[in-house]
């Protein structure tokens, strides 16, 4: 899925919303949100949760969450400024045991690492997303995998 246009991306995310089972309180978390990354913020939702995984979603720490096996992976983090959209990777609530390297590989450099589990992809405007969108996509499926 590319950015066509932000109106394009709204419609196909509210047609898609009644194909799928999605989570009430996250679309009650999208009613009405104004964000002028919106259209990426609702992009990124989708590639999620077409990421192939059987993915439970939930509005956690203020902001959608994506938990597989109850486990919480991907979560947004979308700052009051709202000149920027962060995808926080990491394997749950609850400190896990260290590891030795990184979870997983990170060619394009597009995350910042906080420890080898948990990582940062920040993005500020449509253009880097557009970008990397296909280097994001390996990184939600290759984070569900392996986190």
């Amino acid at each position: 899925m590319s950015i066509n246009s932000p109106r394009k991306l709204h419609f196909t995310w509210l047609f898609s919303i009644k194909k799928m089972a999605s989570s009430p309180d996250v679309q009650k978390f999208f009613t009405g949100f104004q964000h002028p990354l919106l259209a990426e913020i609702l992009l990124f939702r989708q590639l999620i949760l077409d990421a192939g995984f059987p993915l439970t979603e939930q509005v956690k720490w203020g902001c959608p969450s994506y938990a597989l096996q109850g486990e919480d992976k991907i979560t947004f983090n979308l700052p009051p400024k709202q000149d920027r959209i962060l995808l926080i990777f990491h394997r749950g609530a609850k400190v896990k045991e260290p590891i030795a390297h990184k979870l997983i590989d990170d060619p394009q450099g597009m995350l910042l690492w906080k420890t080898n589990d948990q990582a940062i992809a920040t993005f500020t405007d449509s253009k880097s997303i557009q970008a990397l969108e296909n280097d994001l996509i390996q990184v939600i499926k290759d984070w569900l995998q392996n986190a």
